[in-house]
């Protein structure tokens, strides 16, 4: 027999097996594949469930802690003691409700208005702007407090009712310590929140009251939609997903609906879902994983997963069910492909098997036009391009390397597209951070401030002692809050605000630093010493920054029987440092030292971070944001910070920075795009 024949025949039959082992390999694939995302969506569920629940368990310790306030006992007591020495308590709360509930909807009576302007009503307010500030919508519908005879006593906002101690969440908070109700609409803030009601004890385990908050289910929209965005960057674009309570009414869906409608009639596998507590609990797995349903609706061609939350600590759960249907032609969509690939290939192979021997130069010349297609492939952005690696010969290892290539630059180009993508990220979160803290955070606090500032002025006489402590308190933390909010303002304009890089005289800086310190100068007797300073490619403003961080550190942290006695100077990176850093054309190193109280190197790092302090509020000013404003500085000149001291030795500060920006025309162009769009007004 002639070889070509030989070959044909050979060909034929590798065909044969290619096609036999194609459908094998599909046919597993598809199985697989389906146990792979049914457990990655089990996964998935669970943590979605899991974050709702921990949440929820999170707020109602909020609440609790807050019940413990002493200005809410003290009210509290005050109210029910005012309320035991009435003769007719029901006729007057009967009276009271009737006014309150007849009022018309948006409008406050003179007795409303008393209680929702005392001062734990304003903390309850005072709150809720807080976590609206933090979490950009209200966390709390609506907030309230009452007294044992169940009457509000103090409320962020108007209540439907006056008396509360009719409604089964009052009852059972009372009972139990602690309440927490499924998902309701609520009338006076008119949203659907979750009812989280707790039991209020005086010092001596006496109930004297009930808090409770409506917890709007904003916050687990955004939790399943925010995971429901992460997962589809990996997953599948034709899911589904269902947030149901535990009787099968929506609460949130990525089709059309309307809260706490009934699922629709396409949804009645949920009765696999909803299993039996007898069922969960008879199985010690089910108990701990929750109960999880994974099926394929043949009807609708779906691959569907149900899971049911399980509570975080001693919060139970509320029973919640997370429903994620996928559509089967869409995550079986690989699986069909390599079938029709395979039939491809095998098709193509029993040609060739026909023609091999007849032609034996074809396939050489075939791959090597498969390896430039691939190639030009690459070059046009397809990454996923591929040739063909089988084989043992010259152009086999060839297209393997070709391949190991390929693969490695789409990890790089990915990873690199995953890093532009979280830089955006961070800019344009701290873009928007910068918006809110020269706005919509500084104008509470300069409210509080002002009404703490009148009521000391016009009140501070006929407040005892503690009453002016209070208030003191109050206006002190309202400072450190603004200069908390300042440092972190400072720390984001960094980047937000950014100049150009230019050509800075750091001498100069360094005087104009020593002008605005001046007075810090003579209040310490201290002295600073400025040496020879270079002119380098930086940002101005940052620079003046920097040096003013340094320099007023060192001034702060002096010994007590020592004036302190500051130097700044600068010099050229030697050789070594010259083949460790990145300054192709040179830099300098700029030292700043002390003869302060100095400190252990091994904070060396922690004093860097955001926050971070080493000695107490009481001992010296400051939010402990000045180092860490200086290392990002650095870093965005491309330069690097260190530290060396000891403890009573004080400290040097060494800041290599490069004398020329290689990036500079870059920097200038993206500062102009940054001022374009910047609008935080602040």
């Amino acid at each position: 027999m002639r070889i070509v024949h030989k070959l044909s025949l050979g060909f034929l039959f590798v065909a044969l097996m290619i096609w036999v082992a194609g459908g094998m390999a599909a046919r597993m694939s598809r199985q697989v594949l389906q146990e792979a995302i049914e457990d990655s969506t089990v996964a998935f569920a669970g943590y979605v469930l899991d974050t709702i629940d921990t949440t929820i368990g999170e707020r109602i310790e909020d609440i609790q802690v807050q019940a413990t306030v002493l200005e809410m006992s003290e009210l509290l007591a005050k109210s029910n003691k005012e309320f035991e020495q009435m003769d007719d308590v029901a006729g007057y709360v009967q009276q009271q409700d009737q006014e309150w509930t007849s009022a018309p909807r948006g409008t406050l009576t003179p007795f409303m208005k008393d209680i929702i302007d005392n001062s734990l009503s304003r903390e309850l307010q005072a709150k809720a702007k807080f976590y609206e500030g933090k979490h950009g919508h209200s966390l709390f519908a609506a907030a309230f407090v009452t007294n044992r005879f169940g009457v509000v006593v103090a409320a962020a906002q108007r209540t439907s009712d006056y008396r509360q101690d009719d409604e089964q969440w009052w009852q059972c908070a009372r009972a139990n310590g602690v309440y927490v109700g499924d998902i309701g609409y609520d009338e006076s803030a008119e949203t659907y929140a979750i009812c989280i009601a707790i039991r209020v004890n005086d010092e001596e385990g006496r109930f004297i009251g009930v808090k409770k908050a409506e917890l709007s289910i904003q916050q687990f929209v955004e939790i399943v939609s925010e995971m429901r965005s992460r997962k589809l960057g990996r997953g599948f674009s034709a899911s589904n997903y269902w947030l149901l309570t535990k009787e099968g009414n929506v609460i949130y869906s990525t089709r059309d609906h309307n809260t706490l409608e009934p699922a629709p009639d396409y949804l009645s596998h949920l009765r696999v879902c909803s299993m039996s507590d007898e069922h969960a609990d008879s199985s010690g797995e089910n108990a701990d994983e929750g109960a999880v349903s994974c099926y394929t609706d043949a009807n609708e061609d779906a691959l569907v997963v149900c899971t049911r939350s399980r509570g975080h600590g001693d919060f139970k759960g509320l029973g919640w069910l997370l429903l994620v249907k996928h559509d089967a032609k869409d995550v079986f969509a690989p699986v069909n492909s390599l079938r029709r690939r395979i039939s491809c290939l095998s098709l193509a192979v029993t040609i060739i098997g026909l023609v091999i021997g007849f032609v034996v130069a074809s396939p050489i010349g075939g791959r090597i036009t498969g390896l430039r297609n691939a190639t030009v492939e690459i070059s046009n952005g397809n990454l996923d391009a591929r040739v063909d690696a089988s084989g043992k010969d010259e152009i086999s290892e060839l297209a393997k390397c070709f391949n190991r290539m390929a693969g490695q630059v789409k990890e790089s180009t990915q990873a690199l597209r995953a890093r532009t993508a979280a830089l955006e990220r961070s800019n344009s979160e701290l873009q928007a951070f910068a918006h809110v803290a020269s706005h919509d955070l500084q104008e509470p606090l300069r409210k509080v401030e002002a009404f703490g500032t009148r009521l000391k002025d016009k009140c501070g006489d006929a407040l005892d002692d503690r009453g002016r402590d209070y208030l003191e308190r109050m206006q002190d933390a309202v400072r450190r809050m603004r200069t908390l909010i300042n440092d972190l303002l400072t720390f984001s304009r960094v980047t937000s605000k950014a100049q150009p890089f230019r050509q800075v005289d750091l001498k100069k800086i360094a005087h104009e630093v020593l002008s605005d310190l001046e007075v810090r100068i003579e209040e310490t007797g201290g002295k600073v010493e400025v040496g020879g300073l270079p002119t380098i490619d930086a940002d101005p403003m940052q620079m003046r920054q920097l040096l003013q961080n340094l320099i007023g550190n060192a001034l702060k942290f002096h010994r007590d029987e020592e004036p302190p006695i500051v130097k700044v100077d600068a010099q050229p990176i030697d050789a070594q440092e010259q083949l460790t850093s990145t300054f192709s054309d040179g830099g300098y190193r700029i030292s700043v030292s002390d003869n302060g109280i100095g400190f252990d190197e091994k904070y060396s790092d922690r004093i860097f971070g955001v926050f971070q302090r080493l000695h107490g509020r009481g001992e010296f000013e400051g939010s402990g944001m000045g180092l860490a404003v200086v290392r990002k500085i650095v870093d965005r000149h491309g330069g690097a910070v260190t530290v060396d001291s000891a403890p009573g030795k004080g400290c040097t500060f060494n800041v290599l920075m490069p004398a020329v920006q290689q990036n500079k025309e870059k920097e200038e162009n993206g500062q102009t795009r940054n001022t374009h769009h910047d609008s935080d007004g602040g």
